[in-house]
Formats: C-alpha cells, structure tokens, sequence
C-alpha cells in the first residue's frame, strides 16, 4: 500500500514535517520514513530554516511503524542487505537512522504531539529536543505486548528523558501515559488542550525558539551530546 510522504511547510524560520497518513493515524512505511530523513537533511542545510518540527495529520501524531506485511519485495533495493527476519514492518532499520539523525541535528527540534505517539512516533518524539503534547495525548511503547520491541536506544534515552524509576513502567509493561502524566514526569515541556491545534498552538513557541542564536544553540548542543556520551571528567577536561 502506498503511503502519502510527509508534507514540508514553511512558517518563516519554522519547517514543519507533516506525516501524512492520516487513515491510519500516520503509521509509517518506508515513503514516511525516507521522506522524513531527506526533509531533514534538507532542512539542515537550510541557513534560513531555524527550527524543525514534527507532526501528524488529522487525529494522531503517529501510532507507531505499519506492521501489515511487507515481503522481501517491498524493500528497497539499497536496504535488501540488511533486512532483518520479521514478518511485519520495517523493523529498526529506517527507524534507527532517521531517529538518530533528528537527535543529532544541531538545530532545534520539536515532536508536537496528539491523539496518539506509540511505538515508533514514541521514538521520534524522545529524538527531538522538546516534545509538547495535547493533555489527553497518549504516549508510550506497546510493542511488548505484540512480542516487539524497541531497538532505537530507547535503553540510552529514555533514563537520561525521564530517570530510572519510569523506564519500567514505560517500557516494561506497555502501558500508555497521557500528555498530563507525561509533563509531570518531564517527558513533555509544555501542554495544550485536546481541542487545539497542535501547529497554531505552539507557533509561538517555536517563534521564540527561532529568535534564539542558531551558531550559540548549536555549540551547547553539542557540548550537550558530547556530555551524554562521555565520563564526566573527560567531559569537564575538554570544555574547559
């Protein structure tokens, strides 16, 4: 089945990527994917562009990676190598690179979130920056209770998001959390109602975000990746 790639908007300095499969509460395929990551690399490249934000379409944000059958002849050709042996959906592989290259990009990111962020828009939304979320929004990882897992990191971001004591609950059970519970353990920044507009709402936050030094936000972000990734005293050392 083809799926719409994601929509790219321009709200001055803002991009916004728009998954586009409404009909199925913008689950993804490989289209949705790969049209994430050239938009982002794009939108990387962009001097003008001071902000990248990503949505959904209609009544989600996204309910996680399409897991009808894809055959050995849906894969593109330059992925065939590394396939791996699952029935359904496109497993970690598109996931894995496109997520790390949202947390990596030195410019801000937003997940705006609503209806619904599970499985792999879970992970899209623990790869960028700042996530807000409608308060009835319901995030989490149910794939456990599918017999699926999550192999994007969520073992290295999810502590450092939200600390030990909920990585259980989040992760070990499958239970969602809505976007209230999920501001009270500071997964989410800001909350708006279920009746808004998740891209009007936030337009002045992302505004604000966009007024910020592009060359300072993107040296303490990196200093901050640096940071996660190493020893402490290494890190002191060599910022000092």
């Amino acid at each position: 089945m083809d799926r719409p790639s994601p929509l790219v908007e321009r709200d001055g300095p803002v991009l916004h990527l728009i998954l586009n499969n409404p009909e199925r509460l913008n689950s993804l395929g490989f289209e949705q994917h790969e049209g994430l990551y050239d938009a982002l690399r794009a939108g990387e490249d962009d001097d003008e562009v001071r902000v990248i934000v990503l949505s959904g379409a209609g009544r989600a944000f996204c309910a996680g990676d399409d897991i009808k059958p894809h055959g050995a002849d849906g894969w593109p050709d330059r992925l065939k190598h590394r396939r791996v042996p699952l029935d359904v959906g496109v497993g970690p592989i598109l996931l894995n690179d496109v997520t790390s290259a949202f947390r990596n990009c030195l410019k801000p990111t937003v997940a705006l979130m609503h209806g619904y962020a599970v499985g792999a828009g879970y992970d899209y939304a623990s790869s960028c920056d700042f996530r807000l979320s409608t308060r009835g929004c319901r995030i989490g990882d149910p794939r456990i209770k599918l017999g699926l897992w999550g192999c994007e990191g969520w073992s290295y971001k999810l502590p450092r998001l939200v600390g030990q004591t909920w990585v259980a609950p989040l992760t070990f059970t499958g239970d969602l959390i809505t976007g209230e519970q999920a501001e009270e353990i500071g997964f989410v920044h800001r909350l708006f109602d279920d009746d808004a507009a998740p891209r009007e709402a936030a337009a002045a936050f992302l505004h604000a975000l966009a007024r910020l030094d592009a060359g300072a936000y993107r040296a303490k972000k990196a200093d901050l990746l640096l940071g996660l990734d190493q020893a402490y005293d290494h890190v002191v050392r060599s910022l000092a």
